[in-house]
């Protein structure tokens, strides 16, 4: 089967953590598309690791995950439109996790 344009994500984000008495552990975010292979944005993770999720502290992560990326540019966008896609994915992404608790 042929691949075409839109079959395959832009850049996409999975997160996972927990909330305990206002604070985020075990707290994973992975990232694929924006860079060679897929990878978890550790530093953006320690940020927020034992820490209340304050929206400077979400912020802060998301900015941190965004310059640890590195897409090409094709047909789907050039790097800046997929980090900032990225960016936008993840902070959404943050926020879900974190108001499901």
């Amino acid at each position: 089967m042929k691949c075409k344009t839109g079959d395959i994500a832009t850049a996409a984000c999975a997160v996972s953590l927990n909330v305990n008495g206002d604070v985020c552990s075990d707290v994973r975010i992975a990232l694929t598309n924006l860079g060679p292979t897929a990878f978890r944005a550790r530093k953006a993770e320690w940020v927020l690791e034992g820490h209340y999720p304050t929206p400077e502290r979400l912020n802060a992560a998301v900015q941190i995950a965004m310059q640890s990326s590195e897409p090409a540019a094709d047909q789907r966008g050039n790097e800046e439109y997929k980090t900032a896609m990225a960016g936008e994915m993840l902070h959404r992404a943050l926020q879900d996790a974190i108001t499901r608790r």
